[in-house]
């Protein structure tokens, strides 16, 4: 898959939209055992970083921070 894929797989397993996120950074691992995009971006909810498959877009990892108010 392309990054702006792995991206949209993030955001849609985060049940946001590219209008919802901000600092997003997407890094590509494709060297690993397992290739992978790494899509990270913030939110008004919190921080969140995702691991995206990139054979088949399946999202392998996440890791949410939320925001305290």
């Amino acid at each position: 898959i392309t990054a702006a894929q792995a991206r949209d797989a993030a955001l849609a397993a985060a049940g946001l939209s590219l209008n919802d996120v901000w600092d997003l950074d997407i890094s590509d691992e494709l060297d690993e055992r397992t290739p992978h995009y790494e899509v990270e971006f913030k939110c008004a909810n919190g921080e969140y970083e995702y691991y995206i498959n990139a054979q088949d877009g399946s999202v392998i990892n996440y890791r949410q921070e939320s925001y305290h108010r």
